[in-house]
């Protein structure tokens, strides 16, 4: 017998699926920075102090055809 996946479990396993893709996201921005230290805001999801490594949080488009 296959135990039932409820609402609330699939919910939690959401939330911990997007919590580890965002720290593995945010690794891959730290590998451009080798040697040197990030600090990380939560509270406004911004690198303190280092205007380089938040460019990288953004993605740049292409205009329109």
């Amino acid at each position: 017998m296959t135990p039932r996946l409820t609402r609330r479990k699939f919910l939690k396993a959401s939330a911990n699926g997007a919590a580890l893709a965002f720290v593995s996201l945010l690794g891959v921005v730290a590998t451009n920075f080798p040697g040197r230290p990030l600090a990380w805001d939560a509270g406004t999801m911004r690198f303190t102090g280092n205007d380089e490594a938040d460019s990288l949080l953004a993605a740049t488009y292409r205009e329109d055809f």
